[in-house]
Formats: structure tokens, C-alpha cells, sequence
């Protein structure tokens, strides 16, 4: 379940929110509020029951964190992870293995999954309407980046890697802290891309562009372009996850202290 600002709302959040719609609005506010009323408990033993019973489901970013089956059902497209192999010497053939929605493979269960020999193994999440859809976006994704890959240097700044629900939960906190600072959006633009220059400098180096400038710069371009359209352009969350999975919870609140304008931080605690 996400709040407004697309951010994920962990069980304590879903608590506050299902006891205001039972009546209370005026008493809570917060997840202290329920617990100081006594009433934590039977909601979290509610929740629990509901998620045991399939009415809540668990999303693919972290067991703490559910949606509504009926959410599920009214969105247009969801996630599914396709499993497939491609065969070395004949790289048109393929077996899909699994395409399995809602569910997100780690990487300590790549390991876990069949492989064969003069195969080799390709696995990725992909948002469609239905198995075949995705299926055909990871055959299509996975041959366009082999022709992208003869034709100039792959820059990826990782966008989408996924996160640590230790780490998701850092990204809520200081996404909460961002909007009590007042942060825009364009407020941390200068630091994601900071961040996504870094893969530039990499492949500039691992492929030896760095001293051809015209080169270098095409690279710096695209990294500048994934930063812009997949993390600038969505939530002040989006733009807080990726800093923390690229710097860190302690450094990418340091960025987010650094971008307030001055009296913000007053002005928040005043709130």
C-alpha cells in the first residue's frame, strides 16, 4: 500500500490509518497514539490474520509492507519475474523457465535456480498485464542489450536494484524527514546525478573512452539521461531511495540536511 506521495506505508502506518477510519480521527495520529490507547494489538493481529488469509498480499518489495487484494486487482499492470535460458551456441533459442508474479527473486536465490550446460541463465522483473506480455518484454529487453552492447559501451546506473528492507525502511524514514524539511524534488537533482556519474566514470575507464572526449561525453549523456528520466522525474522517494542504495542512510541524510533552505529545519521542529 502507498501513501500519496507513492511511498511504501509499513504495518505500524496501515494501523494508524485503519483505526482513523474506524471512527477515531480526532484521537490519532500517529502509531504511539495507538499504543497508547491500547489498541496496537488487536489491529496488528487483524492485519496479520487478513495477510494469513489472502485477503492481504505481500508485494514484491519486502514482507513489511502489504496491499490490498482489490488494489491488486484494479491495477493495470503488475510485476512478474521471468527465469529463462539462452543457449550459447545458438543465442535465438531460449527456455523460459519460470514467470512467476508478484514474486521477486534475491540474489542469494539466483544460485537456487535450474541451469544447464552450453546455457546460460537470464532472470529479471518486468511490469505487464499478463505472463506472455512479460515474457516477451525480458526476450526483448535481453536481445536489445546485446545489440546496444556491440554498438557502444552499456552505461547503467542501477535505478532499479533492489533494495534491503533495512535499507527500504531508511528510505521511508528520510523520505518523512525530506517532506518535514520541505524538499522539492528539484532540490536533490544536483546529488543524483552526482551519484549516477559515477557509473559514467567507470565505464570511461574499465573501456578506455576516458581520454576520447567525444566518446566520454556520449557516456556521461546516457547516465545523465537514465538519472534524469528514471529517478529525477518520479517522487522525492524515488530520488531518496536511490541515494541511499548508492551512498548510504547516514550520507544520504547529510545530502537531505544540505539541500534544506535555511530556517527549514526550524520550521519542522516547530511543526
Amino acid at each position: 500500500m502507498l501513501d500519496e506521495a507513492d511511498v511504501p506505508l509499513t504495518i505500524g502506518n496501515l494501523i494508524v490509518r485503519m483505526y482513523r477510519a474506524a471512527g477515531h480521527p480526532e484521537d490519532v495520529w500517529c502509531y504511539e497514539d495507538v499504543q497508547r490507547l491500547g489498541e496496537a494489538d488487536r489491529y496488528r493481529t487483524l492485519i496479520l490474520s487478513m495477510v494469513r488469509s489472502g485477503e492481504l498480499v505481500r508485494t514484491k518489495s519486502g514482507s513489511h509492507y502489504v496491499t490490498t487484494a482489490a488494489q491488486a486487482l484494479r491495477r493495470v499492470q503488475t510485476y512478474f519475474t521471468v527465469v529463462a535460458l539462452r543457449s550459447d551456441p545458438a543465442p535465438d533459442e531460449w527456455i523460459i523457465v519460470a514467470c512467476l508474479q508478484d514474486v521477486a527473486v534475491h540474489d542469494d536465490q539466483w544460485t537456487l535456480l535450474p541451469t544447464e550446460e552450453d546455457w546460460s541463465r537470464y532472470g529479471d522483473t518486468f511490469l505487464a498485464v499478463s505472463a506472455e506480455q512479460a515474457v516477451e518484454a525480458a526476450l526483448s529487453a535481453w536481445t536489445d542489450d546485446d545489440e546496444d552492447s556491440s554498438e557502444e559501451p552499456e552505461v547503467d546506473i542501477e535505478g532499479d536494484a533492489p533494495m534491503a528492507p533495512e535499507d527500504i525502511a531508511e528510505a521511508v524514514r528520510l523520505s518523512q524527514l525530506a517532506e518535514s524539511l520541505h524538499i522539492d524534488p528539484t532540490d536533490l537533482d544536483e546529488a543524483v546525478h552526482e551519484a549516477a556519474a559515477r557509473y559514467a566514470s567507470d565505464v570511461c575507464n574499465a573501456t578506455g573512452t576516458v581520454d576520447d572526449e567525444v566518446a566520454a561525453d556520449e557516456i556521461y549523456d546516457e547516465a545523465g539521461r537514465q538519472a534524469a528520466d528514471g529517478v529525477n522525474n518520479g517522487s522525492v522517494y524515488r530520488q531518496v531511495s536511490y541515494l541511499v542504495a548508492q551512498y548510504g542512510a547516514d550520507q544520504t541524510e547529510e545530502i537531505i540536511r544540505g539541500a534544506a533552505k535555511p530556517g527549514a529545519a526550524g520550521a519542522a521542529e516547530a511543526e
